[in-house]
């Protein structure tokens, strides 16, 4: 459920806006965090780090485009930047 851009004034866009969203076994307090994320922002993006809880149907099922690792790489790691950035570089992104 990604919100269109909004005019912004003279032609201007409003420029899109991303929540990237660490997580790692919030499969509680996930739809939160979403649903108050979702009022600010176009975009939610949850990196799921290796949950073993309901954390990423949590997240897909509100709307939020989920990247689950396999297995916990560390919250900082390198990997969920990598992770992020090919999101963000996939060609169908809105």
């Amino acid at each position: 459920m990604d919100r269109e851009p909004q005019s912004f004034g003279e032609g201007r866009k409003k420029p899109y806006t991303i929540a990237c969203i660490p997580a790692y076994n919030e499969g509680k307090t996930i739809a939160k965090v979403i649903l108050k994320a979702r009022r600010y922002v176009d975009k939610v993006i949850v990196c799921d780090d290796g949950s073993t809880d309901m954390t990423a149907e949590i997240a897909e099922a509100l709307g939020a485009e989920v990247i689950k690792h396999e297995r916990n790489m560390s919250y900082g790691s390198d990997f969920i930047e990598t992770q992020i950035l090919s999101t963000l570089s996939k060609p169908n992104f809105k």
